[in-house]
């Protein structure tokens, strides 16, 4: 009995193990392809409600920290990302988009290491 329950779950190893790499493989192909399907299908005006979205929880977020760590970076990386993401709404060109997500990641990123760097000398 046990002999035949570890067959099943190499078994079961091998197949999700290739599942895994089969995903490997394609979710490059995915993510590029995901614009391209998204301006099809995809309204205008559900995208301008997850720039305006995303742009109100960056804000929030990014403005609550700016009183922990008082570092400009994050600020001005946000309203660089606010004026490409707007210049896209009136233009409708991807690379406005591109830079816009960038900016915004690049902003999010430099301020949660910011805040990383705050909260732990406030513990220590």
């Amino acid at each position: 009995m046990k002999r035949n329950f570890t067959h099943i779950f190499h078994k079961l190893g091998i197949g999700m193990s290739f599942l895994c790499a089969v995903h490997c493989l394609a979710t490059p192909f995915v993510l590029v392809l995901l614009p391209a399907i998204g301006e099809h299908y995809l309204s205008s005006k559900i995208e301008n409600g997850l720039i305006i979205g995303s742009l109100l929880i960056a804000y929030f977020f990014i403005g609550r920290d700016y009183k922990m760590h008082f570092h400009k970076g994050p600020v001005v990386l946000l309203t660089v990302s606010t004026a490409f993401l707007l210049l896209n709404v009136f233009y409708h060109n991807h690379a406005l988009s591109i830079l816009g997500s960038v900016a915004m990641a690049s902003a999010y990123l430099l301020n949660w290491r910011l805040h990383r760097k705050v909260c732990d000398n406030s513990v220590l």
